[in-house]
């Protein structure tokens, strides 16, 4: 997903932030720049722009702290891209982030990797296939039938998520389960004193 937080931006997705540069910059997730080699790869020349940014300054281009990209917005004209679970970690760890968010446009997350060794020559020929199973809605229809689930399904939020609460709570009831049970020893070898 990609976020912004300036009110009313100039664009409405990453595309057009990429071609905002240098007055808006781009942030993503470390790790996630496969998502623009291939762009850059097949030619787009915003992307290649991108992918040479991320190369050659990572540092301006990517993030490994997401609470501190979410402070650093405050100040800056930035986008994000980042998924909601790492967003949703960062404002339940860091409770001083009030950063107001806007998302831009949303990306399908994949559950599925391809992994071939770096310069392969399959790799042309395997990216156009996947890139052609995923224009015709086929990678969809392959999971539903295959793995039993939509991928829409698969990325929900648990809501089984314990949370600081719950884990106090848990705390709370092993030390009291403690303390009892140290209390009842503490009886038993009195008893035995007592009656031996």
């Amino acid at each position: 997903m990609f976020f912004s937080t300036k009110a009313a931006p100039p664009f409405t997705g990453f595309r057009e932030i990429v071609q905002a540069y240098p007055n808006w910059v781009l942030k993503t997730l470390a790790g996630t720049d496969i998502v623009f080699y291939d762009r850059a790869e097949s030619g787009d020349p915003d992307f290649k722009a991108f992918y040479e940014r991320m190369v050659e300054n990572p540092e301006e281009t990517t993030f490994t702290d997401t609470a501190h990209v979410l402070k650093e917005m405050d100040t800056n004209y930035i986008g994000i891209m980042a998924n909601t679970h790492s967003l949703q970690y960062a404002f339940e760890t860091n409770l001083d982030l009030t950063t107001p968010l806007e998302i831009l446009e949303t990306l399908n997350e994949a559950w599925y990797n391809v992994i071939l060794t770096k310069n392969s020559p399959l790799s042309p020929m395997i990216r156009r296939g996947i890139n052609s199973l995923r224009d015709n809605a086929l990678l969809e229809r392959a999971s539903t039938k295959w793995l039993g689930f939509r991928r829409s399904e698969a990325t929900e939020t648990s809501a089984m998520a314990v949370g600081v609460g719950h884990t106090l709570l848990v705390y709370i009831i092993m030390t009291f389960a403690c303390v009892l049970s140290l209390t009842f020893l503490g009886m038993e070898h009195l008893y035995a004193k007592i009656f031996s």
